[in-house]
């Protein structure tokens, strides 16, 4: 008990300090919408009320007026409760209209805001498992509980006017009726902040469980995955996982439900028989001539509308509780504090030459691990230079990349760019110099023109034509883009109308296409020509060796003959410089990289 006393008032500070910032955001966003909204609230909280009091001062009249005729003062009060009747229709119309307002507008801010926020973190964050829990609750649900729980706060002012008139009401009338109303709430309250704290728990529980479920869901709707799973006989076996994680993760929910049933029927009738109880009092009153039957018929509607809206209040804020939950983890992700810190003056760089970067004894390990990936390294990248990184998978090259790109921080040891630490650099001035191209890059589906212009986009919707297809020329793509009918109009993506599914050699020329309309002034190419047949390869390269001195190039590939041209080839081996040449200088040491090459070449001549 005590725990669960912690764990609500844990919940109930978390839910206010949520409540405070999504009203300060709403307000923020649309004044209009959110007084019109309380307006209409509190209105819709008071009819009730009255037309229970109208039909009670009716009833009370009509009772006196038996065989005297229709008097002014009766007239009157059939006119009072027809205008109840009619006026609520016309405010709950009132009252929709802002609501379906407010959710519109609120659903843009939040989707907005929440897709800016996730753009701003930094890619180290994304490559941790326990920030990956939070993102899937957080995202779970989508941005629904912060608008829920935004719509609750309207609920309950309606529910706290409706809570003060009925008490008024009540406490005139006998103050033992309220308080056995009052006292009778509170098991129906009491069930749904354990029930939504249950609802949290397991999402809270099995983050990585559902991840895990997603991933594996995905491989039936991607088309290869699905293909493969098909030609492999593997469709039983995932769906048999899926199936058995679903299970588990809805066996404790179904739980969870069964506790609430059964508690909450219990609470219902604890409820019920208080009404019953309060009822019968007012009953034996009339009885005894003590009220009269309209008054009677009033209170017993307060009574009703006290539990209804105590009780709709303390379920509302039940419930917020289990959204609060949920909107805390949303908050969480969207106020996750940059792993890279930006300096407090940092340095600008010049667009306009080829940077040179520098490794003083670098080491590097993951965040959350002991084991080094990099080893006091130590390289130098001349201005304008092409330098090839080769070894082995898990060598260290892409954890090079990474740090250069400064997604990371070496753990010891510094990078200068032009003689700079990195870290001093202002990161938006450096990443506009680099044009990166991983192994895993992404696809778009626009017009081709777009997928292409999409390497220096920056918000603006011009496209410059010429540039793009000089780029295609590049990359080799313009070759199959001029077959296209529509060409460089054409849409990517089946799923969109006029759209085609390019293959993935094409999407890799596309990729590279991206990259040289980027016109970086340091370009990174890891393994781009995996998926291009071997004329297209030796063509873009024949074009990459081409490129003057204004850029510097650092290239990574496991085909020695991609690399051999590069002005020094750094072979990487378990984090570590172990060789550093020319081709011809590397082949004359008789070690790892002369090994390979001939391994290599000996394929191609057997």
């Amino acid at each position: 008990m005590k725990k669960l006393l912690n764990l609500s008032v844990t919940a109930m500070q978390g839910l206010w300090t949520n409540n405070v910032r999504l009203a300060r955001i709403a307000w923020e966003s649309h004044k209009a919408i959110v007084l019109g909204m309380l307006v209409a609230s509190l209105v819709i909280a008071v009819i009730p009320f009255m037309q229970s009091g109208a039909n009670a001062l009716l009833i009370n009249e009509l009772v006196t007026s038996i065989g005297k005729g229709v008097s002014h003062h009766l007239m009157i009060l059939i006119g009072l409760v027809i205008g109840a009747a009619i006026i609520p229709e016309i405010i709950y119309g009132v009252k929709g209209y802002f609501d379906r307002r407010f959710w519109i507008t609120m659903e843009e801010k939040f989707q907005l805001l929440f897709l800016e926020r996730k753009g701003a973190i930094d890619v180290a964050s994304y490559e941790n498992p326990k920030f990956n829990d939070l993102v899937q609750k957080a995202e779970e649900r989508s941005i629904y509980p912060l608008l829920n729980l935004l719509d609750a706060q309207f609920t309950n002012s309606q529910n706290i006017i409706g809570v003060t008139v009925a008490s008024v009401i009540l406490l005139t009338f006998d103050w033992r009726i309220f308080l056995l109303v009052l006292v009778a709430s509170i098991p129906k309250f009491i069930v749904e902040m354990r029930y939504g704290y249950g609802v949290w728990g397991i999402f809270d529980a099995k983050a990585e469980e559902r991840r895990r479920f997603s991933d594996i869901r995905n491989h039936f709707y991607r088309l290869p995955d699905l293909t493969e799973l098909k030609l492999f006989q593997n469709v039983k076996y995932f769906h048999s996982i899926i199936r058995d994680l679903l299970q588990s993760f809805n066996a404790e929910q179904k739980r969870n439900e069964r506790k609430k049933f059964t508690r909450q029927l219990v609470s219902v009738i604890i409820s019920g028989a208080a009404i019953g109880f309060a009822t019968i009092w007012i009953i034996l009153e009339v009885v005894k001539g003590n009220i009269e039957i309209g008054t009677m018929m009033f209170m017993i509607a307060s009574i009703a509308g006290l539990q209804n809206a105590l009780s709709g209040f303390l379920m509302s804020v039940a419930r917020q509780h289990e959204h609060s939950l949920f909107v805390t983890d949303l908050f969480k992700v969207m106020d996750t504090q940059p792993v890279i810190e930006q300096p407090a003056n940092p340095i600008v760089l010049s667009d306009s030459n080829a940077p040179e970067i520098v490794f003083e004894n670098v080491s590097f390990a993951y965040p959350n691990t002991t084991t080094p990936v990099l080893k006091n390294v130590s390289l130098t990248i001349p201005s304008g230079s092409k330098t090839a990184l080769v070894g082995i998978n898990g060598a260290g090259k892409t954890t090079l990349v990474k740090l250069i790109c400064r997604f990371y921080d070496p753990t010891f040891g510094r990078i200068l760019v032009n003689g700079r630490d990195l870290r001093e650099v202002d990161l938006d001035s450096w990443h506009s110099q680099l044009g990166v191209l991983f192994q895993d890059y992404a696809t778009y589906h626009f017009q081709v023109k777009d997928v292409i212009s999409m390497g220096r986009k920056h918000n603006k919707p011009d496209t410059h034509l010429e540039d793009v297809k000089q780029a295609a020329q590049m990359s080799d793509a313009s070759t199959f883009i001029e077959d296209w009918v529509a060409g460089y109009e054409q849409m990517i993506g089946k799923e969109f109308t006029g759209g085609i599914d390019p293959s993935k050699g094409q999407l890799q020329k596309l990729a590279l296409a991206r990259l040289f309309y980027r016109d970086p002034r340091f370009m990174i190419l890891d393994e781009p020509t995996a998926s291009i047949d071997a004329e297209a390869e030796a063509k873009i390269f024949e074009r990459i060796e081409s490129m003057n001195g204004d850029r510097t190039v650092i290239l990574i590939s496991h085909r020695f003959s991609t690399v051999r041209n590069a002005d020094q080839i750094c072979i990487l081996k378990d984090g570590t410089i172990s060789e550093l040449g020319t081709h011809e200088e590397l082949m004359k040491q008789e070690q790892t990289y002369a090994r390979l090459f001939e391994l290599q070449a000996k394929g191609y001549r057997d």
